[in-house]
């Protein structure tokens, strides 16, 4: 896979400060996937250590599935 990031404008944030998935910082409305099996894996189920047990799970079997992060700041980097 291959993953292309526009070039980053504006204000960045600290690379070691975390991003908000595994805090709640950023909500459940700001997260969206391509697709999800209705009513028991939506994109807010893939935040980093959940204690719901649950995952994101496509409901698709193709390669073009994601969860995308809409948010108001701009990464120094992905991992």
């Amino acid at each position: 896979y291959s993953l292309n990031i526009p070039p980053i404008t504006g204000n960045m944030t600290d690379c070691s400060d975390p991003l908000g998935l595994s805090t709640n910082q950023i909500s459940d409305d700001s997260l969206f996937a391509t697709s999800w099996q209705p009513g028991r894996s939506g994109p807010w189920y893939g935040r980093l250590n959940n204690e719901s047990r649950r995952s994101w799970c496509s409901n698709e079997s193709d390669n073009n599935q994601y969860i995308q992060v809409n948010n108001n700041f701009a990464f120094c980097h992905i991992l």
